[in-house]
């Protein structure tokens, strides 16, 4: 079950044992529910007692799934490649026909913003069909992961899922979990494991001296920060996926 998973192993590690349906409700169209009944041991919890909040959040779900709105995919996705397109076309042209620094610099800008556009596009894709099926989703997923943003969707989605499965988490989330150079809680000043990375987050004297002025690198440790999701996507090129072939073209396996 853990490597049939498309969300991988990381939600069903960090969940277990624990009331998952608020989270698989999240995490899942409403036809993943058939895959369940084969997993049934055929016990079930007694004195189990749902919250005031799931109770809430539940009924919230069932309305938006009543209303269609998970449904309806329209052709948002089509305008935005038009504009994605629009913009870059309008880029380049006048980088090329214009000697003006300062046009140079605001257009520089608007590129920068065009790439922000296409990540997002790839990110919505990685949590849920954008498109009318799945073919034409991989296809957008293709196309904005690894031709134009060149993030690996398949480590963005491991990631993603690890974060939201156990937001907040210190020895589960990853991103809380930024030593050497940085740390969120005064908790992390003495060492712990991380689940996420198997293995001891330690906090020595290399840790304390960055920690001591991470207000003053946090900006300038930002700027070159893309630099790691690369160093990123080559630790995660030893692990293994599914569909290696369609992974490395830019797609993920949707339920």
């Amino acid at each position: 079950m853990v490597m049939r998973h498309c969300g991988g192993d990381i939600p069903l590690l960090n969940l277990n044992r624990q009331e998952e349906t608020d989270a698989f409700i999240a995490f899942h169209p409403g036809t993943a529910w058939q895959h369940l009944y084969n997993l049934f041991t055929g016990y079930y919890l007694e004195d189990s007692q749902v919250s005031e909040v799931s109770r809430d959040y539940r009924k919230l779900c069932l309305d938006f799934a009543i209303a269609g709105l998970c449904k309806k995919k329209g052709h948002v996705v089509i305008y935005l490649f038009c504009f994605i397109g629009f913009l870059l076309f309008l880029t380049f042209y006048v980088v090329i026909f214009s000697d003006n620094l300062l046009i140079h610099m605001l257009f520089g800008e608007l590129l920068g913003l065009t790439w922000m556009q296409i990540s997002y596009l790839g990110c919505d894709s990685g949590h849920f069909l954008i498109m009318t099926n799945k073919g034409f989703n991989k296809m957008i997923q293709i196309m904005s992961e690894k031709r134009l943003s060149r993030i690996h969707i398949t480590w963005w989605k491991w990631t993603y899922n690890a974060h939201y499965v156990a937001c907040n988490s210190l020895d589960y989330d990853l991103d809380l979990q930024h030593l050497p150079v940085f740390t969120v809680s005064s908790s992390l000043f003495k060492s712990l494991n991380s689940t996420f990375y198997g293995r001891e987050l330690t906090f020595d004297s290399l840790e304390k001296i960055f920690v001591s002025y991470q207000h003053f690198m946090f900006y300038p440790i930002f700027c070159v920060s893309w630099v790691n999701l690369f160093v990123q996507l080559l630790l995660f090129s030893r692990r293994k996926v599914l569909n290696r072939l369609l992974n490395i073209l830019g797609n993920e396996e949707q339920t």
